[in-house]
């Protein structure tokens, strides 16, 4: 993708609005303009059925890094499952790099859809039986997006260091992206990649562990495939 294309915004922010908007969201926000980092934050809270706008597609497709906020009811909200669906097409086709935050919910209740986001998935599929594909792949993507590497915000005490973690965390991705661009432009066909497979080796990967930034991220796959992590090495 040119560069011109680029041009608007260097981060898409996946949210959802009545649980982090008007505290923990504003304050990321306003932290990554201080940076200079562009960041598109979808200003609507309420959305009528569940398809992407084309313009939130772009805004998606545009952005180098996506950061995905897990909030208590983030999964309660079909907008925000599909934008998740789509950042992970994207990390995959056009190695858009993933911050994953966890909101005051633990990683592991959003990995095994546990307690609310159990309850969450039961009513999407009540209400999308006669669909249940799609409920499916939101499952799948909640899985994969959950193993990426991430940061656990536990104590709303420790919010304004938790954000400085993130907004470093980007500043690192976008760094290394474009280390990478201006490496291509001198050796386009140097492109290492390592692949772990899961679920059988997925035991080994250090799942309630997140508070290292990475320049890492994990790789979306069909809802019919195995799921697998991808570690991109810098």
């Amino acid at each position: 993708m040119g560069s011109e294309e680029r041009s608007k915004h260097d981060v898409f922010v996946n949210f959802r609005g009545p649980d982090v908007r008007e505290g923990f969201l504003k304050n990321l926000h306003k932290a990554l303009l201080r940076s200079g980092i562009k960041a598109f934050v979808d200003s609507q809270d309420l959305h009528k059925g569940q398809k992407l706008t084309p313009a939130l597609r772009k805004a998606i497709e545009r952005s180098l890094v996506a950061i995905v906020v897990f909030s208590r009811d983030y999964a309660s909200s079909e907008w925000c499952l599909n934008e998740l669906v789509k950042i992970l097409e994207c990390s995959k086709r056009k190695e858009q790099m993933v911050i994953t935050v966890f909101h005051e919910v633990e990683p592991s209740q959003v990995r095994r859809r546990a307690g609310c986001y159990e309850d969450a998935m039961a009513k999407h599929e009540q209400r999308h039986g006669k669909d249940p594909d799609t409920v499916e792949k939101w499952r799948h993507a909640l899985f994969i997006a959950s193993n990426f590497p991430g940061l656990h915000l536990q104590d709303s005490s420790n919010e304004a260091k938790f954000i400085n973690g993130v907004v470093g965390d980007v500043k690192a991705k976008l760094q290394h992206l474009e280390a990478k661009r201006k490496s291509k432009s001198i050796t386009p066909n140097l492109h290492h990649r390592q692949v772990i497979p899961t679920p059988r080796s997925l035991h080994t990967f250090p799942h309630d562990h997140f508070q290292t930034p990475s320049t890492h991220h994990a790789s979306w796959q069909s809802p019919s495939m195995l799921p697998s992590i991808a570690f991109l090495t810098p």
